[in-house]
């Protein structure tokens, strides 16, 4: 039997989930609001479509993207560079993500990594970051996988793997000395009638094989100087006909981006330009504000039917020509006069990160972006999005395309099924209905800090007024604002003189005094990243700094002891040769004291749960100074003291106490993304206070990367996650008690 007892493995069979244990996890949220990745339409179906994400795995479609499934079964890593089929079975499917090549031979339902033949699994990198997957269209048992990594601009190795027997081994096929070692292929293109020639585009041009990839010679005669290729696309019809892509630089002049067309197979090129947007923008800044296309798909009968997608903020569309790129036309735009509209996500514009067009129906056309897809069934001249459900109230529904992130699901402590969602990049969305609608709430708050929403806290005596804290999650800013209707509309704190910190406010708390402390008033308490806990005694017009005996700098999480008035905890994270550390406040954080010692082995802690006097800590593993400290879950007693380690893994996130039992708790194991195994292990829970622990995780949830976890103030058998890829889940967990259990 497996047995997971204080954190260590006892091997053999597996264990059942115990009755009350298990939890089949309902998916929850908008629909899209994160990246799209990579799209395949299949030839095997008129409307069976396929979505890879960067950070949310698969998706699959049978209804011409108006509804998804997510199926991650097999999955170590969730981003899905390519996607490719058999040209005669629709159960084969092969998916090329950073740590290598999957397989699904069930339609998609569940897959397999094929390692064999390539470099060894890595536990702080990928061995094999895979930008296309491709048949051979006469054997399809004769796979190619391309090696590197094109929106990052890393992970080049100057390989190419080739599989002939179905993925089940693969070797290198390109000789030494043919591409430089570390050079990145952005794409690779068989010949569809002499598979043994091969084209591959590269950051330094485009190289031509006419022995199935063993040499190659460069073939980028006629291409711009700096030879910065990204896709390629070959005529299906006429395979002389070629079609590249080039990667545009911010203050490159001239321009010397666009589209080139081959007539011979890849030999020599001419530019196809005109009509395409042609900015350089600014030298120095990003070169998602010059003008430059990535993506493209040739017509499947007619070679002079190209479409190309925008990839930058300043060339934000998808074009079509019909004349082999002589001219191009802008085919999709926004607003009064253009032939798509905005669904919820209006933050930002179709800047295109991949598109793919059905073989079967070559009029349909998918585009997905950093945040949604749209889709065309008449060549382009409307388009209808195709990752949420609108409602004609004004809702929205989840289709099953859930591809966000989540800062934290903080469910109303009074209000029955009014649920805040903290999401990354679209910020704060609430649900009325337990999470079956949302309306995105972002009213009132400044651009520069309605990127992300961290934390929640309520008003102890009004249902509608709210506290929560904004900023963005890629530079440390931020501050707190109000709302007094259920977050319709807000209005931020941050008034000069206010003593609001421009950072990040990660924790949030609303402080009610016990009634045995009537003279106390109601307080707000936050840590702002890398300042420390700030106090307010009027609602949040005034703040004042809360860090006496506290490391402030350090500050990494905060919690109330859910039995204990005044008395908080703060969590501190490692520094050099510095431990972790837990402090803990017996008066409303005014003063702190530390409750952990060294050898408590604290690392990185992450988030920190209280109840009774009983304090549980989730840290990650990390270096300190020359000792290494293991991550997992810690537990104290007496409210500090001795700490013990109850479970151990180097990746340990989210924490929760049930609200009526201290014995009983959660943790989630989620990891880094950013090696082969990086899934995380999803939820585990406990009984008895740390003591033995079993998961709660099965192929319902879908992204074991669990960021948090809530019990439901109003249901705590009902628990709320937020994941780091697939939006949030709800389930129950049967562990129901009665009024005379412990509390």
């Amino acid at each position: 039997m497996r047995l997971l007892r204080m954190g260590v493995l006892w091997a053999g069979a597996a264990l059942p989930l115990l009755a009350g244990e298990s939890v089949a996890w309902n998916n929850v949220g908008p629909g899209g609001g994160g990246w799209i990745q990579s799209m395949l339409a299949s030839r095997h179906g008129d409307d069976l479509f396929y979505v890879g994400c960067d950070v949310g795995g698969f998706y699959r479609s049978d209804d011409g993207g108006r509804s998804y499934v997510i199926r991650n079964t097999g999955f170590e890593d969730y981003f899905i560079e390519s996607l490719a089929e058999h040209p005669a079975d629709p159960k084969i499917l092969y998916a090329g993500c950073k740590g290598g090549v999957y397989k699904s031979a069930d339609g998609g339902l569940t897959w397999r990594w094929l390692r064999e033949g390539f470099p060894p699994a890595q536990e702080y990198a990928f061995s094999a970051m895979v930008s296309k997957v491709v048949l051979d269209p006469q054997n399809p048992e004769t796979v190619y996988a391309a090696i590197g990594q094109p929106r990052e601009g890393r992970g080049g190795q100057g390989a190419i793997y080739r599989s002939e027997n179905g993925g089940a081994s693969w070797r290198q096929i390109v000789q030494a000395g043919q591409l430089a070692p570390d050079l990145l292929i952005t794409d690779l293109a068989i010949h569809p009638q002499d598979v043994r020639r091969l084209l591959i585009a590269t950051p330094k041009g485009v190289f031509a094989s006419a022995d199935a990839g063993a040499t190659w010679t460069l073939s980028s005669e006629g291409l711009p100087p700096h030879r910065r290729t990204l896709r390629l696309a070959q005529s299906p019809s006429d395979p002389r006909i070629v079609y590249v892509s080039l990667k545009g630089e911010a203050g490159e002049t001239p321009w010397q981006a666009g589209v080139y067309r081959s007539g011979d197979g890849g030999r020599t090129w001419q530019p196809r330009v005109n009509g395409l947007r042609q900015a350089t923008g600014k030298a120095g800044t990003s070169d998602m504000l010059c003008a430059w296309v990535s993506e493209l798909a040739v017509h499947p009968q007619n070679p002079d039917i190209v479409y190309a997608g925008g990839a930058t903020w300043w060339d934000a569309t998808v074009y079509k020509t019909t004349d082999g790129g002589s001219n191009w036309k802008r085919a999709f735009e926004f607003g009064v006069k253009g032939n798509a509209r905005h669904a919820w996500i209006d933050m930002w514009g179709p800047s295109v990160t991949c598109l793919t067009l059905a073989p079967r129906q070559p009029d349909t056309l998918y585009f997905g972006t950093s945040g949604y897809i749209y889709k065309t069934v008449d060549g382009g001249a409307t388009w209808q999005q195709r990752y949420t459900q609108e409602r004609s109230d004004g809702l929205i529904s989840g289709s099953g395309l859930e591809v966000t992130c989540l800062h934290a699901v903080i469910p109303h402590p009074r209000v029955k099924g009014r649920v805040f969602f903290g999401f990354y990049d679209i910020g704060l969305l609430v649900s009325e209905d337990g999470g079956a609608s949302f309306r995105r709430r972002m009213q009132g708050m400044p651009k520069e800090y309605d990127n992300s929403c961290f934390t929640v806290t309520f008003a102890p005596d009004d249902d509608a007024r709210v506290w929560a804290g904004f900023g963005q999650w890629g530079s440390n800013r931020g501050l707190i604002a109000e709302s007094r209707d259920n977050g319709a509309t807000w209005t931020p704190l941050n008034k000069a003189g206010s003593g609001m910190p421009d950072a990040r406010p990660r924790w949030l708390i609303s402080h009610v005094p016990l009634k045995d402390n009537p003279a106390q008033k109601h307080r707000l308490l936050y840590v702002a990243e890398g300042k420390g806990v700030f106090g307010s005694n009027d609602d949040g017009v005034t703040w004042a700094v809360c860090n006496a005996g506290l490391p402030g700098a350090r500050v990494s999480c905060l919690v109330r002891d859910a039995d204990r008035d005044n008395v908080f905890y703060a969590g501190v994270s490692s520094k050099g040769s510095e431990p972790g550390a837990v402090f803990r406040s017996d008066d409303r954080c005014e003063t702190w004291r530390q409750v952990s010692a060294p050898d408590a082995r604290l690392a990185e802690v992450r988030q920190l749960a209280a109840k009774g006097g009983r304090v549980y800590a989730t840290t990650r593993g990390a270096r300190v100074g020359q000792t290494y400290f293991s991550g997992g879950v810690f537990r104290c007693d007496g409210g500090g003291g001795a700490w013990r380690q109850v479970y151990t893994n180097r990746y340990c996130e989210a924490l929760a106490v049930d609200p009526r039992d201290a014995d009983r708790v959660y943790a989630s194991l989620h990891d880094h993304p950013y090696h082969d195994r990086s899934t995380g292990g999803g939820v585990i829970a406990s009984g008895d206070g740390g003591a033995t622990w079993r998961p709660l995780t099965d192929e319902s949830l879908t992204c074991k990367g669990v960021t948090w976890i809530a019990p439901d103030p109003l249901e705590p058998e009902r628990l709320w996650l937020g994941t780091a890829g697939n939006a949030a889940f709800t389930g129950v967990t049967g562990n129901k008690r009665s009024e005379n259990q412990k509390r």
